[in-house]
């Protein structure tokens, strides 16, 4: 009897002993299998987050272009209210200096330019931008806002000579490129710009040649028959008028009448036609010309000096006076 109970104890303890085993080795496993779960959700968690980072990288299509703001070349003084244009160097050569001046009066000239604006801090190589600061309120002598600004500019290479960009509006612009049109001793600085409410480039070019005496009569347009007043109603069109001589008109009337006229259709520079021609009267004879770069471009003839103007929208705004 001893003997069975005995081996009944010895068969009891082998089943507990067992059942121990067996309890730590499926603790050990189930340990196991979280572990192999949790680096498993690891593994998962880093490939999700390799996705979602690489989906989320830049491509050349979404990184923004830097703003004018952050053009480093700076020019004028930066204040909260100055007026701002952007300068670009088109000229195909390096400027070193630039000479900024409110435009004289027709037929004066001057060597008093004032400060250079660089201040010799950098140079501008063809296709280099800067910021001009200015005060777009600044008035003349007579109490009139200065519109009309002259520029100038000189090279790095000394043997290249200077150039002059004359009577530029510079208060209705926001982005002015310096331009050469031909080359060598010949060429002829002109101004594209932007005015500040549209984006239309405009030039400067075939009134620069005009001023210069470089057109013929064959080289502008004849002009068409005058127009109906339902006609002219938005887009101006030309109207038949034969070009003055202005060399005899130059002699006609006092010389300083003419001057003060000249001074005061200069500060209507940037601002509408009917403007001008509400103080001044309007002009003896006008003729406009559908210009390939700028659009229709008009030319009106006051006796000793010549109002150009383009189309802002449906606005007739004085682009020059010369």
């Amino acid at each position: 009897m001893k003997k069975r109970y005995y081996l009944f104890a010895v068969f009891a303890v082998l089943i507990l002993a067992l059942a121990g085993c067996g309890k730590k080795a499926g603790q050990e496993q189930g340990e196991a299998a979280k572990e192999e779960t949790a680096k498993l959700s690891e593994a998962e968690a880093e490939a999700a987050e390799g996705s979602l980072v690489e989906m989320e990288k830049p491509t050349p299509t979404t990184v923004a272009a830097a703003p004018a703001e952050e053009i480093q070349n700076e020019m004028g003084t930066k204040t909260q209210t100055a007026s701002q244009v952007v300068l670009i160097n088109q000229t195909g050569s390096e400027i070193a200096d630039i000479f900024i001046r409110p435009a004289l009066p027709a037929g004066e000239d001057s060597d008093e330019w004032g400060d250079e604006q660089t201040g010799h801090r950098f140079v501008l190589a063809n296709g280099d931008k800067a910021v001009y600061y200015y005060d777009g309120s600044r008035k003349d002598e007579e109490g009139q806002v200065i519109t009309s600004y002259d520029i100038r500019v000189s090279y790095s290479d000394v043997d290249r000579n200077e150039c002059f960009f004359r009577r530029l509006p510079l208060t209705v612009m926001k982005e002015l490129r310096l331009c050469m049109d031909g080359t060598g001793e010949d060429s002829i600085p002109y101004a594209r710009y932007l005015t500040s409410t549209g984006s239309r480039e405009y030039s400067t070019l075939e009134e620069v040649k005009k001023r210069l005496g470089l057109l013929d009569s064959e080289d502008q347009e004849e002009p068409e028959p005058t127009p109906t007043p339902a006609e002219t109603a938005g887009t101006p069109t030309p109207t038949p008028a034969v070009t003055p001589d202005h060399n005899e008109d130059a002699n006609a009337g006092d010389g300083d009448a003419d001057d003060v006229r000249i001074k005061q259709a200069e500060s209507f520079i940037g601002q509408s036609l009917s403007s001008l021609e509400s103080s001044l009267g309007a002009a003896d004879s006008s003729e406009y010309v559908d210009e390939p770069e700028t659009g229709m471009t008009g030319y009106h003839y006051y006796g000793s000096f010549t109002v150009s103007t383009f189309m802002d929208g449906d606005e007739e705004v004085v682009g020059g006076i010369w």
